[in-house]
């Protein structure tokens, strides 16, 4: 696993080359994850386009300190890319905390990513008060990643992901949903000039269809897909619909 070595951090990343790549899509993933979210993505993409999924700071491999904000973890993005020296064109593929950090990113470096892939993600991302406060006080609730799936999602695939999602700290947890809660792009949206493409699952409680509706809706160069009987995770829950549709916004760009 390739580490690539900052000032302030050591970042963890998987990564994939493609025989004759035409460009490279980087992968963030969201709130208590790992690059292991997009381990249904990573060898579909691989065979046209190098591949690299980061752990953020403080998450899987890489090293503290986490970041307090999107803000702060797109900067820290833009200076990983800029590090490693990606072949171009560069697309950004986030999910949930991971689309805030991508959207942050395609609106402070205008004109930067080919593409953005926005996944399970909004606007604006406010967090109950509840889970906060449950968070502060060290309380970590199983069935919080267990409603981000559909009921009729695979039950051995939600029990793997409630697994992962209860290995990380409460600081861990707090500090990313406490980044999620404070993300609001709502009035800064005309800024993003990346062609986009927003997915979501049509059983997303947390952030439901009709977020990407408003992001659809505001972006200057954007496309929708609802994806049927998939919730949150809907790149775990349905990836083959998912990489599709992926695929077939990055053939068209």
């Amino acid at each position: 696993m390739p580490v690539c070595d900052l000032i302030s951090h050591q970042l963890y990343y998987e990564s994939r080359k493609a025989k004759k790549p035409r460009g490279t899509v980087v992968f963030v993933h969201g709130s208590g994850g790992t690059s292991q979210t997009w381990r249904e993505q990573m060898p579909f993409f691989s065979d046209d386009w190098n591949c690299a999924a980061i752990d953020l700071p403080g998450h899987g491999r890489s090293s503290p300190p986490l970041c307090p904000s999107t803000t702060e973890a797109a900067r820290l993005l833009k200076a990983f890319i800029n590090q490693e020296s990606f072949l171009a064109p560069i697309y950004l593929a986030g999910h949930s905390l991971g689309a805030a950090i991508v959207l942050e990113y395609a609106l402070n470096y205008p004109g930067d990513p080919g593409g953005i892939i926005i996944i399970g993600g909004g606007a604006k991302l406010k967090v109950l008060p509840q889970i906060l406060t449950d968070l502060s006080h060290n309380e970590i609730h199983k069935d919080l990643i267990k409603m981000s799936f559909s009921p009729k999602s695979d039950p051995h695939l939600i029990d793997s992901q409630a697994e992962l999602f209860m290995q990380n700290s409460s600081a861990v947890l707090y500090a990313d949903f406490n980044a999620c809660n404070e993300f609001d792009l709502t009035e800064n949206l005309s800024g993003i000039t990346s062609p986009a493409l927003m997915i979501t699952g049509d059983e997303d409680v947390l952030t439901p269809p009709k977020y990407a509706d408003y992001l659809q809706n505001h972006l200057s160069d954007s496309r929708l897909v609802i994806v049927e009987s998939a919730g949150h995770f809907v790149m775990l829950e349905q990836p083959d619909s998912v990489n599709a549709v992926i695929k077939d916004f990055l053939n068209a760009l």
